[in-house]
């Protein structure tokens, strides 16, 4: 064995058995380092797993069939006022149309109202009686059913107001409507009739009229409307 000097070789330290002296020393293994980018990737591949597997799994749904498409009913117009833009003058010859207003079928509905009003004046020979009537039917005349009137007598050179009020009760061929009409004259009486209720066909075509009548001298209607309060 070859002598060891102190300080050159350790004890127990081995040596290579051709040169006495000791091996050279290998560099460490590199240490493999952390990478985020990969943990991401094993992730994203476990998650696609997933969802191949739960899509593979979950069974498919039926076909939605086609349904068919909506339909809806447009609401009907509004209808309009009307008014008279001349006077009507009327003398005793019988009820005379004063004032008419369209209204197309299928438009009235429960608790459609209407406003009558008129304003007249008597010439220079006193009438014992003015009748206001309204009338509510199919052809646009004084013989379309009376759904209410009321009289009132006026001097000569009085005048004459008009108020009255229509409501639908019900609708259809077989519908109702109820009214009224109040008279006032220039001294400050007043008349008014007994609320009635009348049919009305709602899937026709109505006109909604107010008549007047004198029974003596002449009447003359300045102004008059017909509105609809409530659709």
């Amino acid at each position: 064995m070859n002598p060891q000097q102190d300080g050159e070789l350790g004890v127990g330290q081995p040596v290579d058995p051709l040169t006495g002296r000791p091996p050279a020393q290998q560099p460490a293994a590199p240490r493999a380092r952390f990478s985020w980018t990969a943990v991401i990737a094993a992730v994203l591949a476990a998650a696609a797993l997933v969802v191949g597997v739960i899509v593979l799994i979950r069974p498919t749904p039926a076909a939605i069939p086609a349904s068919a498409p909506i339909t809806t009913t447009p609401a009907p117009a509004p209808i309009p006022a009307v008014s008279i833009t001349s006077a009507v003058a009327t003398s005793g010859t019988g009820q005379n149309q004063v004032v008419s207003l369209p209204i197309p079928a299928n438009t009235l509905a429960v608790g459609t109202t209407f406003a009558i009003k008129a304003f007249g004046v008597q010439n220079a020979t006193a009438a014992t009686a003015v009748i206001f009537q309204i009338h509510l039917g199919t052809t646009n005349t004084i013989g379309d059913p009376i759904v209410s009137s009321s009289g009132e007598a006026v001097a000569a050179n009085g005048g004459i107001a008009a108020d009255g009020m229509l409501t639908i009760r019900t609708t259809g061929s077989g519908g109702t409507t109820t009214a009224g009409i109040l008279n006032t004259i220039t001294n400050g009486a007043t008349t008014s009739s007994t609320t009635t209720t009348q049919t009305v066909d709602t899937t026709a075509d109505n006109f909604l009229t107010l008549s007047v009548s004198t029974s003596a001298g002449v009447l003359t209607i300045e102004v008059a409307a017909i509105s609809v309060v409530k659709a």
